[in-house]
């Protein structure tokens, strides 16, 4: 939604992205084929950074890894860097001090997010945005209307404190969500022995399902 907003408002943008993205922009696929194993991230830099030296861009806004931006750290191209998650602050300290100075700004998806970048590095909350579009809003529902979880099933998104909310109310709830792969025992150990006919898990879900 953000590049394609770009896009219309008329700025050339570039995409480094999975190689399924659907974009209207210049995409650069990946070539590595996970964000964990080292050897794919090393891909994915030199791909990054082989395109930036080659032609002028005016800002590089990141919402993947930190290390993807570590080789124009030293130049005056403005730098932004995005976070979805909690940050580690000690690679936000490590990159401030390579940086060349007033080039690398960060940005939280909350405020909880941005406050702890905050002491070491420019830093602002954007929240992330829906197209209003997509869904309709509804100022009411039924008293027994269940609880929902959306989002990915993983730790850090909270799946085993909606079903203690859950469990701790009577309330029913529906998780929808992918379970990735290295997360895969979190749900087998937390969330599934946990689910009955109060709690259902009805795995990922699109636009229309989500409506």
């Amino acid at each position: 939604m953000l590049i394609e907003s770009y896009v219309k408002l008329g700025y050339e943008v570039s995409l480094f992205a999975h190689a399924d993205s659907i974009t209207s922009a210049k995409l650069f696929p990946y070539k590595g084929k996970t964000s964990t194993n080292k050897i794919d991230v090393l891909k994915n830099v030199c791909l990054i950074n082989a395109e930036l030296f080659k032609n002028k861009y005016d800002i590089i806004h990141s919402f993947g890894r930190l290390i993807y931006l570590l080789p124009q750290l030293p130049f005056r191209i403005q730098k932004l860097m995005s976070y979805q998650r909690e940050p580690t602050l000690s690679q936000i300290r490590r990159a401030t001090s390579l940086a060349r100075k007033k080039t690398l700004s960060f940005t939280g998806c909350s405020a909880y997010i941005s406050k702890q970048i905050a002491p070491i590095a420019s830093a602002f909350p954007i929240f992330n945005g829906v197209d209003l579009m997509t869904y309709i809003f509804k100022e009411t529902v039924s008293p027994d209307a269940p609880l929902v979880f959306l989002g990915r099933i993983e730790p850090i998104k909270g799946t085993h404190t909606a079903i203690g909310v859950a469990l701790a109310t009577g309330r029913k709830l529906i998780i929808a969500g992918n379970v990735p792969s290295e997360y895969q025992e979190y749900f087998n150990e937390q969330i599934s022995p946990c689910l009955n006919d109060q709690i259902t898990y009805i795995g990922p879900v699109n636009d229309a399902q989500k409506k």
